[in-house]
């Protein structure tokens, strides 16, 4: 398997744990999409040979515990998509060393402690979601950094303390979209799986 570049699994009725050597047998792949699952515990741990990795797709599952450590050395990644789990820890100051990222969503979890303000000066960034967890952040912090509704972030919707900052309808939606699409991969995949089958 070490020449495929795309695991598309999403929206399936998959579960358990995902490998932590996961990464040893997909060593050129490109894209990840493993959201809207049923997958559980922690999150694959060992994610320097994934160098190639340019997505990161696993919202809408149960994963728990603190985001791997090597997830923030994956200098291509382009998309982190880890929304709507049972993440904890911090968000570490490591994320501003991913100069390709362009795509940053860990809403819905229980994340806590304070978010590193290196995040919004990423010339790369683009969209930004991480409402509903437990950031101890003031608005003041952001306001001091020349966070504003006209940043370059052209999406970003925070919750700090049940107080959203920055809420603009417009954004929602736009944010909406975007998360929709890293599940498109795993629908056609099902359904190119299904196709090829009844050709057989």
């Amino acid at each position: 398997m070490s020449s495929l570049n795309l695991l598309a699994l999403s929206t399936n009725n998959l579960n358990g744990s995902v490998p932590d050597n996961m990464c040893q047998h997909l060593l050129n792949h490109q894209g990840l999409y493993l959201s809207k699952s049923n997958f559980d515990g922690q999150l694959p741990s060992k994610w320097s040979r994934c160098k190639h990795l340019l997505v990161l797709s696993m919202g809408y599952n149960n994963f728990s515990g603190s985001t791997p450590k090597d997830i923030w050395n994956l200098t291509q990644i382009k998309t982190i998509y880890l929304g709507s789990n049972y993440l904890t820890g911090t968000i570490p100051n490591e994320i501003g060393h991913l100069p390709c990222l362009e795509e940053f969503v860990l809403g819905g979890n229980n994340l806590s402690g304070l978010i590193p303000t290196s995040i919004f000066n990423m010339s790369t960034i683009s969209t930004i979601s991480l409402d509903s967890n437990q950031f101890s952040d003031s608005r003041e912090k952001f306001q001091q950094a020349g966070l504003s509704k006209t940043s370059l972030v052209n999406h970003f919707f925070l919750t700090i303390c049940g107080a959203s900052l920055f809420q603009v309808s417009a954004c929602r939606r736009k944010t909406g979209i975007s998360i929709f699409k890293y599940v498109i991969p795993g629908i056609l995949s099902a359904l190119l799986l299904v196709t090829s089958i009844l050709i057989l």
